[in-house]
């Protein structure tokens, strides 16, 4: 005769519970992974937008330096308020300006620029970054026979996504050596 009161495996119920609590767990987990691999992709573009940013500003840094403020008539009093852009003269003589230029032409300002004389307009920023803003301020009171003049500089760019743009803020202040 045959018995049939011995258990010898799981339940139906027991079947679908378990498989209810992998599935559960397994969606959790690749939840969880999505998460992370996204703010890592976001970490990453900061670090870029960063990384070019500083390059960009020390060349800046070093070419501000080695120059002396160059003020003339159409040039705005950056003592009160910031400038979109510096002046300069470098070791040649020669009218060295800084600003921001549209170099993709759809509007939006978006490098750092810099013309020498009248020569042509030279893009010094990455184009993997969207430069928002670029601000000088000189100070008024290190223009002295004992100090050279300090400019400081706000820089703000952006990685080139419409969508959540990583937005990255710098501000630096430079002594003039060649004053």
């Amino acid at each position: 005769m045959i018995n049939f009161s011995k258990k010898n495996g799981f339940t139906l119920i027991e079947l679908m519970v378990a498989m209810s609590l992998f599935v559960l767990v397994v969606g959790l987990g690749f939840s969880i992974y999505a998460q992370l691999t996204k703010v890592q992709q976001t970490n990453l573009r900061a670090t870029r937008v960063y990384a070019d940013s500083r390059f960009w500003l020390d060349r800046l840094v070093d070419d501000i330096q080695a120059s002396g403020i160059y003020y003339d008539a159409t040039y705005p009093d950056p003592t009160v308020i910031p400038s979109p852009e510096l002046h300069l003269r470098n070791r040649a003589g020669q009218l060295v300006r800084y600003f921001l230029a549209d170099t993709n032409a759809d509007g939006l300002v978006d490098a750092l620029s810099k013309r020498v004389a009248l020569g042509p307009i030279l893009t010094l920023s990455s184009p993997e970054i969207r430069m928002r803003r670029l601000d000088f301020y000189i100070d008024p009171e290190a223009e002295s026979e004992t100090s050279s003049p300090k400019v400081t500089i706000i820089w703000q760019a952006s990685d080139l996504r419409e969508v959540k743009p990583v937005i990255i803020n710098l501000q630096t202040t430079i002594s003039l050596r060649n004053y």
